[in-house]
């Protein structure tokens, strides 16, 4: 598979990915993208993209395209290149590698980090058959950063679902059963569906715990450990700073439950596609159990990142739906 870096957005955006996922057994054709076995290094990300046909109609994958969201914070003030983002050659499977040359891009476009993958579609018998239900590795690939990542950061990629100006959409395009034409395939169509795997915290400076939640978000619990004299023993307690999100879709309000092992200074942010916030608010959370609650009411539907800073330090991120 040849790679081609190109500051210009050749075909069509390419969401690849399937890795770990179970199949849902989809009655029509639908295709599943996901971005599976992220690792992390000082200054580099490095993660596998699949592709799986896991629907009940036959498929020959002319291209498929992706948009990869990813929080600018992790950069640290640093300016990765366009050509920052990189393929390992001859990491793809390799029914696929007769497939278009890929077009990579690392972009920040309108206030948006993006990693893209895009190519030309392919003639019919050139493409890619896939097999029901088995999925296909479109390549390994890694992103390199020009400094450190952030302390305790996460980069929290998710593709990018819709159409928006400027910005890669995931997608894919395939011939069904005997076609000569091929089809497009997206989650706005509903036959094509994204699964992201857990973000590592970058260069951690604590223990933290990850936990994972179901849009593959997520959720970073500080473990802070505290010691107590009582009498002559000394007695060593782990408080977890807990944090929950809720209700999730919501209409209006969202509330943030969290537990504080000590007196911290709270902001939690809520930010659109495009990073831009929408929502803030601040207050002194005390020892013990505490509830923000932040109104989204005024708020066009969509998708939200809901980020948690105690005491100037990321320990929570999740997405939330807003719906009318």
């Amino acid at each position: 598979m040849k790679t081609v870096i190109t500051t210009k957005t050749k075909g069509l955006f390419l969401s690849l990915g399937l890795g770990l996922i179970s199949f849902t057994g989809f009655s029509q054709e639908h295709i599943t993208l996901s971005l599976e076995n992220i690792t992390a290094k000082s200054n580099t990300i490095e993660y596998d993209l699949f592709i799986v046909n896991d629907g009940s109609t036959a498929l020959k994958l002319a291209a498929c395209a992706y948009g990869i969201n990813y929080n600018g914070v992790i950069l640290n003030g640093s300016t990765p290149s366009e050509s920052a983002y990189s393929y390992v050659e001859g990491s793809s499977s390799k029914e696929l590698k007769g497939m278009s040359a890929y077009n990579l891009l690392n972009t920040n476009r309108d206030g948006v980090n993006q990693l893209r993958l895009t190519m030309k579609p392919a003639r019919k018998v050139d493409g890619a058959n896939l097999v029901a239900n088995v999925p296909y590795k479109v390549g390994h690939f890694k992103f390199t950063n020009n400094g450190a990542w952030a302390s305790n950061s996460n980069a929290g990629f998710n593709f990018n679902e819709f159409n928006v100006p400027g910005i890669s959409t995931s997608c894919a395009l395939a011939y069904v059963n005997s076609a000569d034409n091929y089809v497009g395939f997206s989650v706005a169509k509903k036959n094509l569906s994204v699964r992201v795997a857990n973000s590592p915290v970058l260069n951690p400076t604590m223990a933290t715990e990850v936990t994972a939640t179901l849009n593959g978000a997520v959720r970073m619990q500080t473990m802070e450990a505290q010691s107590q004299e009582i009498g002559r023993q000394g007695v060593s307690q782990q408080i977890a700073s807990k944090i929950s999100m809720y209700p999730n879709p919501t209409q209006d309000i969202v509330n943030v439950d969290l537990y504080a092992a000590s007196v911290v200074n709270t902001v939690v942010k809520v930010t659109d596609i495009r990073g831009r916030i929408v929502k803030q608010i601040q207050a002194r959370s005390e020892k013990g159990f505490n509830t923000m609650t932040i109104s989204l009411l005024e708020v066009p539907s969509g998708i939200y990142t809901v980020q948690v800073f105690q005491d100037n330090l990321l320990s929570f991120t999740d997405q939330v739906t807003k719906k009318d």
